[in-house]
């Protein structure tokens, strides 16, 4: 009986299977790799001019040195895009929401970004 339902099911996959081109696109975010951020990114086409998208980031690495400096933090973002022309081909306007959390501190950054982060920790959660 098992083997029955599990080869309908295969069976039921394989027929309803549609393939388009540019329907599901696997992203990341280079900048992000630079940090040393690992993520990912999911868009799918919901229509001809329509795609929405999430996104996912995670630093979970703890500062070597043993300074106690963190740059930990975590970040989703799921984004609604109107193309102009076609999904994933043109110009589109679009909006997103963002949120997650961060810990940092006793990190002296370069260019002068964020001066009071060598001497202050910051932790909590953004939207």
């Amino acid at each position: 009986m098992r083997i029955t339902k599990l080869l309908l099911c295969v069976f039921l996959s394989l027929t309803n299977t549609l393939l388009y081109a540019q329907t599901v696109a696997i992203k990341t975010n280079a900048l992000y790799w630079a940090t040393t951020t690992p993520n990912i990114g999911v868009e799918l086409s919901l229509n001809n001019k329509h795609t929405a998208q999430l996104f996912y980031g995670l630093n979970p690495w703890e500062q070597s040195g043993g300074d106690h400096s963190k740059l930990r933090h975590w970040s989703t973002m799921a984004e609604y895009r109107h193309w102009f022309c076609q999904s994933f081909n043109g110009w589109f306007v679009g909006a997103h929401v963002m949120g997650g959390e961060f810990n940092m501190g006793g990190v002296d950054l370069p260019l002068g970004l964020l001066p009071n982060l060598k001497s202050h920790r910051y932790e909590g959660w953004y939207a």
